[in-house]
């Protein structure tokens, strides 16, 4: 019965270390994702910024 015991709490701890590994990877899947998009949106905004000084030169002083 503590043989039973044992190996069932191996195999729940093994699911769990297998569950905290897929979090683990998941979120720095997600970490990745953002930095992705943080970066995309930081060159955005700059090309952004940039074509409205841009439109702002061409205006015709009247």
């Amino acid at each position: 019965m503590a043989e039973e015991f044992v190996e069932e709490f191996e195999v729940r701890s093994l699911k769990s270390l297998e569950e905290i590994k897929n979090g683990y990877n998941l979120l720095a899947e997600q970490n990745d994702f953002l930095s992705n998009y943080q970066q995309y949106r930081s060159i955005h905004n700059k090309q952004h910024k940039l074509k409205i000084k841009k439109g702002i030169k061409k205006v015709p002083k009247s």
